[in-house]
């Protein structure tokens, strides 16, 4: 009889992540290195699949760096948590001593652009998933999250004119929604006023669809205005005593 908890995934070890026994791949980043699994990162990952299938040195190596050469090194900690999910530790939103939670959204962000670079779709969905829920679920809290000056840079940092070329755009169309919902509050804050002053916000192609946003909600609310006036009825004549 088969294994319930084998078929649910229950019996999951996490002792396997980052144990030279059975390894047959380490990957190198900023300094740090982990003890992988090849048949584990083909499985979740589609790009390390057709770098480990195709016929470059690579694909043989006995360690694989992943620090990006164009690139800053690689921020250890989103690394860790992308590859610890896929070994079957799940992946856990860090508590932040900020109640708003500034920091946790920023880590976010970069698992999120860590997991597009290389093509982790279960940690990607999880990462966009806490992004919009604490962006959306914050509206009591609204004030608050505009008030703070990293917001706007993180924003930036995903839709702006500096941003890289995501493979998946689910994170930049959230922020940019989120954006398009509270831009009226929004720019009362100074940080988000000199972002969109000096340009860098948006890029061009997001600037032009806000502005073709407002258009629309411009013209939706002219027509209601003009189904809704009321006409009074004549007012009846004065009678002479």
């Amino acid at each position: 009889m088969e294994d319930e908890d084998f078929i649910n995934g229950e019996v999951t070890d996490p002792t396997v992540f980052d144990n030279p026994k059975d390894s047959d791949i380490i990957l190198t980043f900023s300094g740090h290195q982990i003890y992988a699994h090849r048949v584990i990162l083909r499985m979740w990952s589609p790009f390390f699949k057709r770098v480990l299938d195709s016929q470059f040195c690579v694909a043989n190596n006995a360690t694989f760096n992943i620090d990006d050469e164009c690139d800053d090194e690689h921020d250890p900690e989103p690394v860790y948590a992308m590859l610890k999910h896929i070994y079957g530790i799940p992946f856990v939103p860090r508590s932040s001593t900020d109640p708003r939670g500034v920091s946790g959204l920023k880590f976010c962000i970069k698992l999120y652009m860590m997991t597009d670079k290389y093509d982790i779709p279960s940690v990607r969905r999880i990462a966009v998933s806490v992004i919009q829920d604490h962006l959306f679920t914050s509206q009591n809290e609204l004030f608050g999250l505009t008030t703070l000056e990293p917001i706007p840079r993180y924003i930036a940092l995903i839709c702006g004119p500096r941003a890289p070329q995501l493979a998946d755009p689910e994170l930049r169309d959230v922020l940019f929604s989120w954006l398009t919902e509270n831009f009226c509050v929004l720019t009362e804050h100074q940080e988000y006023r000199d972002k969109i002053e000096d340009g860098s916000l948006l890029d061009s192609e997001l600037t032009a669809k806000l502005l073709f946003s407002f258009s629309a909600q411009i013209s939706a609310n002219k027509k209601t205005k003009t189904t809704r006036t009321t006409y009074l009825p004549p007012s009846s004549p004065t009678s002479n005593s």
